[in-house]
Parts: structure tokens; C-alpha cells; sequence
């Protein structure tokens, strides 16, 4: 098995957030998140601002009046979008690196966690529910624990998770349990601890794979925009049938949905890369 003691190290020894994402998550886990203070800590940082403004005036936010300032791009993008992109933004030099031994260099990386963020901002108008306003970080973030664990998986344990879904027909993640004794979700939930991330978005993320292990929609939520992902990325394996029910998804909505995300992710990406 893993030594989970150096796992655990590797996942506590990543960088910190940068002093403006800090500032952000201390401004949304108020109980009245204040717009004034988010703007302000935007404004101050040139890069986020013009990352903002470039997502602001695209397409992808479907306005035609441009805007030119933080003020109107917040408001526009809304507070929760604008702190899950200043996240986004943060681990970004992580993702470009791709995931080792995961088959995801970082273009293909970024895209996957664009595609699932964005599926949770459009399935918002669809769903029965309501969710929490940080499943789009969660969602941006759900796959954070396979830069951590990759480099963890020489030839010898992908051989051996290989022979146990062939012979247990398992999936990649239960497969990762069965023989490393954790997966990729739960690593990434360490992630988002050592970064003092709110517990939805840690939950979240531990979770994507295993919707009915807590209480909150949240998992349910991420598993609904993970198995979007991949089915646009061609890999119908990922059944989210359960999740829709959960959500209250009709399928026509769902099919909706896709073709929204497969239309709108490229461009958002590429604008806030």
C-alpha cells in the first residue's frame, strides 16, 4: 500500500493561495458576503482583473454591453462565479502541469474542470433544487487530488488497479481504494483542507464519486458535472441517471445542458486560461 503519511505530506506541502484568493475566501465564508470588499480586492489585482473582464465580455456570459471595470464585471459574473474563477485562477499553474500518469496533460486538464464548473452555472436554471453557491468551485477544484496522487502511481500500482477493474470489474476510483487505500477524490478533500476551504466545497470534492455518502446534494451535484465532463470528452462510462433524479434534471434538460456546456466550455476556457 501507498505510504499515506508521504501522501499526505505532498498534499500539505503545495503552494499556498495567493494573497488575493485568501482575501476572496475570507469575504465569502461571511454569513453576507460584501460585493464592495470583493471588487476591491480585485481591483488591486491587475491580473485577476483582467482575467474578469476578458470572461465579462465574451460570449460565454451572454451580454452584449461591454463592461471595463471590476465593479461591473462582479457584478455581472455574480460573487460565487468570481471567487470559484479567482480558485480556478490560483491552481492554475498546478493544472497546466497536467496529471501524471492520468493520461490528462494540462490543456485537457483545465478543460475537463471548466466543463464541470460550467455544467454546474447552467444546470442551475434546469435543476428542482437548490444547491450551494460553491458547487462551481468545487466543481472547478474537483479533480485537484490527481496532481497529488499521480506522481504516486508507478507502473507497478497502474498495473495492479488495472487487474483489479479487470477482475473485480471495478471503476478507476474504487479500484484506487481497493488497492492504494484511498482515491483521488479524498486526496483532493485534503487539498481543499490544507487550503481552508469552506467543508461544502471540501465534501464536494471527496465525494464526487460517492454521492450518497453525505447528506448534502453537494455530491450529487459534482457527480452530475464530472459525468458531464466526460461525456464530452467521449466516455459514457459515468452514469449520472441518480443524480438527475436527485437534482430534479429531466432528461431532455439534461441533453440541453450538454450541448450548452460542449458549446460555451472551449471559449471559457480559453478565455481564463
Amino acid at each position: 500500500m501507498l505510504d499515506h503519511h508521504e501522501l499526505i505530506r505532498s498534499a500539505e506541502s503545495l503552494p499556498p493561495l495567493p494573497l488575493s484568493a485568501s482575501k476572496l475566501l475570507e469575504i465569502m465564508n461571511q454569513s453576507s458576503p460584501d460585493t464592495k470588499a470583493m471588487i476591491d480586492v480585485i481591483s488591486h489585482d491587475p491580473i485577476m482583473t483582467a482575467k474578469l473582464l476578458r470572461l465579462a465580455n465574451s460570449a460565454w456570459a451572454g451580454c452584449a454591453a461591454r463592461v471595463g471595470n471590476a465593479k461591473e464585471a462582479v457584478l455581472r459574473l455574480g460573487a460565487a462565479t468570481v471567487f470559484g474563477l479567482a480558485m480556478g485562477s490560483a491552481a492554475l499553474p498546478l493544472m497546466q502541469g497536467g496529471a501524471s500518469n492520468y493520461d490528462l496533460d494540462g490543456a485537457k486538464y483545465w478543460k475537463h474542470s471548466v466543463q464541470a464548473a460550467l455544467t454546474v452555472e447552467r444546470a442551475k436554471r434546469r435543476a428542482g433544487v437548490k444547491w450551494s453557491s460553491f458547487a462551481f468551485t468545487a466543481a472547478l477544484l474537483h479533480d485537484i487530488g490527481k496532481l497529488v496522487l499521480g506522481p504516486f502511481l508507478t507502473p507497478f500500482w497502474r498495473r495492479i488497479m488495472k487487474e483489479a477493474q479487470d477482475s473485480a470489474h471495478l471503476d478507476r476510483p474504487a479500484a484506487e481504494s481497493e488497492v492504494l487505500g484511498v482515491n483521488h477524490a479524498e486526496v483532493g478533500a485534503l487539498v481543499a483542507q490544507h487550503w481552508r476551504l469552506p467543508e461544502v466545497i471540501v465534501q464536494g470534492i471527496g465525494y464526487h464519486h460517492l454521492p450518497n455518502a453525505i447528506s448534502d446534494n453537494i455530491g450529487h451535484v459534482m457527480a452530475m458535472a464530472n459525468g458531464v465532463a466526460h461525456r464530452l470528452e467521449g466516455d459514457a462510462e459515468h452514469d449520472v441517471s441518480e443524480s438527475l433524479a436527485v437534482l430534479a434534471i429531466c432528461p431532455d434538460d439534461f441533453e440541453a445542458l450538454c450541448e450548452e456546456v460542449r458549446r460555451d466550455a472551449e471559449e471559457m476556457a480559453r478565455q481564463f486560461a
